[in-house]
């Protein structure tokens, strides 16, 4: 059975929403700093509803342990910057 994506509709109000709120006009004449700082909120935000997620279920339900958990985050979040949030906030929200 094939699952329907929802989140493109999500991401682009997120996109929106984190643009106003950061006075960015997105488009073809926002700078790439001005850019790179609304997908690295998304980025933030997006992480931070994960884990807060994550942290509401036993690592019985998901047969996964939290470690296992962690690292898969961090894995996907290559870079030095979301990397260190990932650690930080699997510190502080999980364990």
């Amino acid at each position: 059975m094939t699952r329907k994506n929802n989140s493109k509709p999500w991401l682009h109000w997120m996109k929106e929403d984190i643009a106003r709120e950061l006075g960015v006009t997105l488009g073809a004449n926002a700078t790439a700093h001005a850019n790179g700082a609304v997908g690295g909120e998304i980025t933030k935000r997006s992480v931070a509803i994960s884990l807060q997620h994550l942290s509401r279920v036993s690592p019985t339900q998901t047969n996964i342990s939290m470690e296992k958990i962690q690292r898969e985050l961090i894995y996907i979040c290559d870079t030095t910057y979301i990397r260190d949030l990932v650690e930080i906030l699997a510190r502080t929200t999980i364990i």
